[in-house]
């Protein structure tokens, strides 16, 4: 008895190893199979969206297809997989630039073109990826929509961020050349647009001049007249000084005696350092004009220079009182 039992586990232990040997055979085979399946050719067609640009007058620079195109390629196994894998709206996308010698205006829809697609296979072949092969276009008319295109000048701000060394500085800021540009798009895209702005332009702890070129930030659907500004700045050491001059009334009425209260302001300026010779009260004009009071009895001080090389140009204090008082008339 022992030795039958004996016999019968030195079976079953071979039949268990013979039994994974047969399964890692199989298993091996399966991949080298899978493997010889990915690698061979095969054709598929797919549902593909063309995005395109081109160059019509009055019409947005880009355009989708409105109808997809079925497209028959010819790839490995692995190639076509990715493709059908990655495909989760079913449809791809190809994107190429198209002449508008290529495109015919629609009679019935005045921003639908259409093009016949033996017309522009070698851009549609030239657009795949590599590895794939156009076989075949299914698709024998392809439409595509280009919005009507309006434009209007917007200023183009910079987005700065800069400092400067301690006593330096600029009295013209950053100068932009072309300070605007012309908007291309279609009127929804281009109706909320007021100013463009530059990349990001980061300087720090600058005493010298700057300049360059800075392209104008991105936005959706919208091409610009001039991609590319031209910016500078002139940086220079200063030096501040500070005065005091007498308060003049400006547009008073003329039959009325005008006095204030401080009737002096205190005046502190920056001049850039290579201009040493310092100014005098004469050089500067301080006045409330009348046109533009804060209320009935206080205005609001400006401070003017006839030399324009000075500037922060700050007055102490920055309001005042005033009182009118009838002129006396002279005694004939």
């Amino acid at each position: 008895m022992f030795r039958l039992n004996r016999k019968l586990t030195d079976l079953f232990e071979k039949v268990r190893d013979n039994a994974v040997m047969l399964f890692v055979s199989l298993l091996l085979a399966f991949i080298m199979w899978g493997f010889a399946c990915l690698t061979q050719q095969y054709s598929r067609s797919f549902n593909f969206r063309l995005d395109i640009t081109s160059d019509i007058q009055g019409h947005s620079r880009n355009g989708d297809s409105v109808n997809p195109v079925l497209l028959s390629l010819n790839s490995t196994g692995s190639k076509l997989l990715e493709r059908a894998f990655y495909n989760t709206s079913s449809t791809n996308s190809l994107s190429f630039h198209l002449g508008c010698n290529y495109l015919h205006k629609s009679r019935k829809d005045p921003e639908l073109f259409w093009v016949t697609s033996r017309a522009i296979a070698d851009q549609i072949k030239n657009s795949l990826e590599a590895g794939e092969e156009l076989a075949g276009v299914d698709t024998d008319t392809i439409y595509f929509r280009f919005p009507l295109e309006i434009n209007k000048k917007v200023p183009v701000i910079a987005n700065l961020s800069l400092t400067f060394k301690e006593q330096y500085s600029s009295n013209k800021g950053l100068l932009l050349k072309p300070d605007s540009v012309i908007v291309y798009g279609d009127s929804s895209s281009i109706a909320g647009i007021k100013e463009v702005h530059t990349e990001p332009l980061r300087f720090h702890n600058i005493s010298s001049d700057i300049q360059g070129l800075v392209n104008v930030a991105e936005l959706p659907g919208i091409t610009y007249s001039s991609n590319s500004i031209a910016y500078s700045m002139d940086v220079f050491r200063y030096y501040e000084a500070e005065l005091d001059i007498f308060i003049q009334p400006l547009h008073f009425p003329s039959d009325k005696y005008t006095s204030f209260k401080p009737h002096r302001v205190h005046v502190k300026y920056r001049m850039p350092y290579h201009f040493r010779s310092a100014l005098n009260a004469g050089d500067f004009h301080a006045y409330v004009d009348y046109h533009n009071l804060v209320d009935d009895n206080s205005g609001r001080v400006v401070v003017k220079c006839d030399n324009s090389n000075a500037f922060d140009i700050k007055a102490d204090p920055q309001f005042v009182e005033f009182s009118l008082n009838n002129r006396v008339k002279a005694l004939r």
